[in-house]
């Protein structure tokens, strides 16, 4: 059971991890998301240059005081900044996707039960393809490709391609990238009517 923990804080880890870089990415690639920055920033000196100081420090240590409240209250700016960076980071709707994927893969029993979580989601520019892209070292690719069904009904969504390795040379074995659309398959009706 330990060792099942131990895996889920390191996947939660890799999870942050992953966040905080997409966020980043995203404040480069889309300057208008500096806005919530700014926002921060701007809360952040508002409210420094609004405290009393006066009315709270106590009189012995003043030095020591305002050392210590300027540490903290700059490790709080420092946190929510972190935070903002990785919601930023986060992809649209990523808990409700992990959580139907986990309904596909949560019967298999060679797997140490260890979800695959999403990394982003993006549209493929001038068509209708989605490019999903999921962290998954403990879900094998077999695994993945023979829940393609089950993962399209979850997704809601046809694959266009069969799932796929990651990274800049397709290498990456714990990146799967899905290529899908949106919607079901059709599913062919056979001859309608005879013809004459």
């Amino acid at each position: 059971m330990k060792h099942i923990e131990k895996l889920e804080a390191r996947r939660n880890r890799k999870k942050l991890l992953f966040c905080l870089w997409e966020g980043l990415k995203q404040l480069f690639l889309n300057p208008w998301k500096n806005i919530f920055l700014v926002v921060l920033l701007a809360g952040y000196l508002f409210l420094f240059d609004r405290l009393p100081l006066e009315q709270i420090m106590p009189e012995i240590l003043p030095e020591l005081f305002t050392t210590v409240y300027f540490t903290l209250y700059s490790m709080i700016f420092l946190l929510l900044l972190i935070a903002v960076i990785v919601a930023l980071g986060m992809p649209f709707g990523s808990s409700k996707v992990e959580e139907n994927l986990s309904v596909v893969f949560s019967g298999n029993k060679d797997s140490l039960q260890i979800l695959p979580f999403l990394i982003s989601k993006r549209k493929v520019k001038g068509t209708d393809v989605t490019r999903w892209e999921f962290y998954s070292e403990w879900t094998p690719m077999a695994d993945w490709k023979s829940k393609q069904a089950a993962i399209e009904d979850t997704l809601k969504c046809r694959f266009v391609e069969t799932p796929q390795y990651g990274g800049k040379n397709r290498d990456n074995n714990h990146r799967i990238v899905l290529h899908t659309r949106s919607g079901a398959n059709p599913k062919s009706r056979g001859r309608l009517y005879d013809e004459l």
